[in-house]
């Protein structure tokens, strides 16, 4: 369719970390191998945690031509100060001693599906080198609201109606009516079909009138036909009316998006004009 949318786990004993149950993935095992084998040094005077760890991270990248990267599984870990001195020692024996004298710990993320897999996570426990993210939060069950029950977001889509790839229309459309979405539909082209285009680029249109007309019927929305620019400027008066339904005090981003979606209607109805000056 031609559219425009607007809108592991481990253990540790007496500070000795258990045996592995699964095998770290490449970046975790890349990290053990190599960013915690660099040797690094430095002296600090009562300075944050997070600002020792961000010089040894500068270290290891002149060293290897990549930082070893940190995440915090809690925020006041990293604002901890630490007078701290070490010289030429390996990243790992650094840690360890670091998180001896904090009283934390850090591990390794391994998880092939995780945004940080190979980062080193320090913790407010006592691990060393292996631990685990915890487990995967269960997904809530999505119940489905009364279609057009959402009043605090929209969909306004600009098509032929004509899909040429993705997902079907109408199987997009229930996903927005069971979330309570209006998706107002705009067509443009006609049933014969023809190219339109703007600024060198042109694109083939063939209006599919019954499946813009479904779409918006599934969502409790309106379907309209912007054929001209004159079409288009009614189209968006009459959108302007239905869209602002009361006034009161808002967090302004949604108003932002708003005018950012009459806009791109105002676009295509350029488009429109000036396609139609160029087939004369």
């Amino acid at each position: 369719m031609h559219a425009v949318f607007v809108i592991l786990a481990a253990a540790a004993v007496s500070g000795q970390p258990a045996a592995r149950v699964a095998p770290d993935t490449p970046a975790a095992e890349h990290t053990r191998a190599k960013y915690l084998k660099a040797k690094v040094e430095g002296e600090f005077k009562d300075a944050a945690l997070r600002d020792v760890l961000k010089e040894f991270a500068h270290q290891v990248d002149t060293q290897l031509e990549h930082p070893v990267m940190w995440t915090y599984a809690d925020a006041k870990a990293g604002n901890l100060k630490v007078t701290f001195s070490c010289k030429k020692k390996s990243l790992e024996d650094v840690l360890d001693d670091l998180c001896t004298k904090l009283k934390l710990g850090y591990f390794v993320i391994s998880d092939a599906e995780h945004p940080r897999d190979g980062w080193v996570r320090i913790t407010m426990g006592t691990e060393r080198g292996i631990g685990s993210l915890g487990p995967k939060a269960e997904p809530k069950p999505f119940k489905p609201v009364a279609p057009g029950s959402n009043t605090n977001s929209v969909i306004i889509l600009m098509s032929d109606g004509r899909r040429t790839t993705g997902p079907d229309p109408l199987d997009a459309a229930k996903i927005a009516a069971d979330r309570g979405v209006r998706v107002f539909t705009v067509g443009f082209g006609t049933a014969a079909g023809g190219l339109i285009g703007f600024e060198g680029w042109s694109v083939y249109v063939r209006l599919d009138e019954e499946t813009l007309k479904a779409v918006a019927d599934v969502t409790r929305a309106e379907y309209f036909y912007a054929g001209t620019s004159a079409d288009l400027r009614k189209v968006y008066r009459n959108l302007n009316s239905k869209l602002v339904l009361e006034r009161k005090n808002v967090e302004i981003t949604s108003l932002i998006t708003m005018g950012a979606a009459l806009l791109v209607v105002l676009a295509l109805g350029l488009s429109l004009w000036w396609s139609s000056r160029n087939l004369r």
